[in-house]
């Protein structure tokens, strides 16, 4: 049941005998959306841009960028229901663009498609694949934009400074020190600074027994996620031609995506009094 539409970067040879209808008409008089409607192949041209008099046109006749949309129609009117786009946006002029973003946005298929175009990914996508190197694909729900953002995230929290623990030996009895341990995101304090009492008015209050109980629970929650996180992914690579547990998956994704910016904020917010 599977009809695949490829439509690449290569200039494919046209019938240059053919007027632009016929050949359009060759591969199908008609298409059918999603709801059902049916449109014809004239009508079709007129969508991408090949106005009525133009459609009695020799192939002969037509420039390269009209040649490039021809065959994208071609495609299209193959009735495929899984579209391969390979750059798509490349040699397309604006309006040939905005017309095939329309068409997919009621396209009853499968889409994939390979881009450098962040815009046309963000009108046209709901989900990034990513290619990492060395063999890693990044599955990441929502486009292009979704994706800049997480990275984002990831990168503020990757560069964070990492919690400095100090040991302060103070004089104790019996010459045996005690040691207290301290944690803190910032640099270490000066010795012999001393604090002045709008500072200490001013700085935010340590953190209270609860609140430290429950940030050793967030970073125990939070390796947790991680964990799921990576193995939601691997699952979905593993599971890529099932669609209903793919769908299932995503929303997984989801949801320990979510919870794992909640969990990064406050987790920042109690590391930041520390």
């Amino acid at each position: 049941t599977v009809v695949i539409g490829y439509f690449d970067q290569e200039a494919r040879p046209l019938d240059e005998s053919l007027r632009v209808i016929d050949t359009v008409s060759k591969i199908a008089e008609n298409v059918r959306t999603v709801d059902g409607t049916v449109i014809t192949a004239s009508k079709m041209l007129e969508r991408f841009l090949f106005a009525p008099a133009v459609q009695y046109t020799p192939v002969a006749k037509l420039s390269g960028g009209e040649r490039r949309r021809l065959h994208l129609l071609l495609v299209l009117m193959g009735a495929p229901n899984v579209l391969l786009l390979d750059e798509p946006t490349n040699d397309l002029d604006i309006p040939t663009l905005a017309a095939l973003e329309e068409y997919l946005d009621t396209f009853p298929g499968v889409v994939i498609a390979v881009s450098h175009d962040r815009w046309f990914l963000d009108r046209s996508v709901d989900e990034i694949w990513l290619f990492e190197g060395d063999g890693r694909i990044r599955f990441v729900p929502g486009d292009y934009s979704a994706y800049l953002e997480l990275r984002a995230r990831e990168e503020a929290a990757a560069s964070a400074p990492a919690a400095v623990v100090a040991a302060v030996l103070p004089a104790a009895t019996a010459g045996r020190p005690t040691v207290q341990a301290v944690a803190s995101t910032g640099s270490a304090p000066k010795a012999g600074r001393p604090v002045t009492a709008a500072q200490a008015k001013d700085a935010p209050a340590k953190l209270s027994f609860k609140e430290k109980k429950e940030r050793a629970e967030l970073e125990s929650r939070i390796g947790r996620a991680e964990t799921r996180r990576g193995e939601i992914e691997a699952a979905l690579v593993a599971c890529a031609t099932d669609f209903e547990a793919a769908t299932a998956l995503s929303a997984d994704l989801g949801a320990v995506a979510a919870a794992l910016e909640r969990d990064f904020e406050r987790w920042a917010e109690l590391a930041g009094r520390e």
